[in-house]
């Protein structure tokens, strides 16, 4: 009972840490409480899971470091907490997802991520009604190689409703953006999600695959400048919404690791320098300033994203179970 109760409050306060809206998007009235606590324990009640990532950012030709972090720090607690994990994305953010995730996996034991490129053509999008038979295949080779029962996007966008992608400015992005978010659509069409796939969505804007869900669709229209062009129609069962999508994953990883009573599975501030140094290496922009630097939706590394790595490590720490002395 101790235990239950720790792991509770650790969800609580992972919360509290991450549910803050420094860019004043309006994404603060989307935040669901307990959304971290039921996505951590759909994570550790699977084998098999998929994460995907990658927003990639046309006017600069390059892909935003937001997303594949923190895809790469959940990726490695998931494998240290002995699960599968294959990570989905597209060949144009490739690059920044492999940069992360070696360093994500850079001290780990278990470094065994599967990583898999989706297909660049499509036939069908949201409009044409299904995914394009390029897809379908893709689609079925995942089912078939990993079996995953979870499906988790982070930072990922999905289609708004007439089948395009849109940024934050209302642009069309769909040129540079594979349909991944087909993978999260249970229509029979798009052949991948059905009942037995849990999926969890993780975004800070409103356009991330997750945020059509209806309630947080709703928030986001209310709430977020332009969003009846940019606002995605693709739900997820369990969506976590949260000023910056690299703290989704970030926060994911605590809550594996105070469920799992395993600290070291939270993911340090110096694992997340090396991530930061490696996805600059490869180009990789702050999507806000449009320019490879050490910060995250114009949030500085030192200032803003060290601070509250830290703090959830120490909260992973507050909420495994201490050995009493005699």
């Amino acid at each position: 009972m101790a235990m239950a109760s720790a792991v509770t409050r650790a969800f609580r306060r992972i919360e509290g840490a991450i549910y803050k809206d420094p860019a004043n998007r309006g994404i603060g009235k989307c935040f669901v409480n307990g959304a971290v606590g039921a996505a951590t324990t759909a994570l550790i009640s699977a084998r098999s899971i998929l994460l995907t990532t990658g927003f990639f950012i046309a006017s600069v030709n390059a892909g935003e470091n937001d997303g594949p972090i923190g895809t790469a720090a959940l990726a490695r607690a998931l494998a240290g907490a002995g699960k599968d994990v294959v990570v989905v994305t597209d060949d144009l953010n490739r690059p920044l997802v492999e940069a992360a995730l070696d360093a994500a996996l850079s001290e780990s034991r278990s470094t065994d991520v599967a990583l898999e490129i989706y297909p660049t053509h499509d036939g069908g999008t949201a409009s044409s009604g299904g995914a394009s038979p390029e897809c379908l295949a893709f689609h079925t080779h995942i089912r078939e190689t990993y079996a995953p029962t979870v499906a988790v996007a982070i930072e990922r966008p999905g289609r708004t409703p007439d089948g395009s992608y849109r940024n934050m400015r209302a642009g069309d992005i769909s040129a540079v953006t594979a349909p991944i978010d087909a993978m999260f659509l249970r229509e029979p069409a798009f052949g991948f999600a059905s009942s037995s796939l849990t999926t969890i969505g993780v975004g800070d804007g409103g356009n991330e695959i997750g945020m059509g869900s209806p309630a947080i669709r709703a928030a986001v229209l209310d709430a977020v400048p332009d969003a009846d062009v940019t606002a995605t129609v693709v739900p997820t069962d369990i969506t976590i919404a949260t000023g910056v999508s690299n703290w989704g994953g970030y926060a994911l990883a605590a809550g594996v690791a105070a469920l799992t009573a395993a600290p070291g599975l939270a993911f340090p501030s110096h694992l997340d320098r090396a991530a930061m140094d490696a996805v600059n290496a490869v180009g990789g922009v702050d999507g806000v300033r449009a320019a490879v630097s050490m910060s995250v939706d114009d949030l500085d590394w030192h200032d803003h994203h060290r601070p509250l790595l830290d703090h959830l490590v120490s909260i992973a720490t507050d909420a495994a179970p201490h050995p009493t002395s005699e």
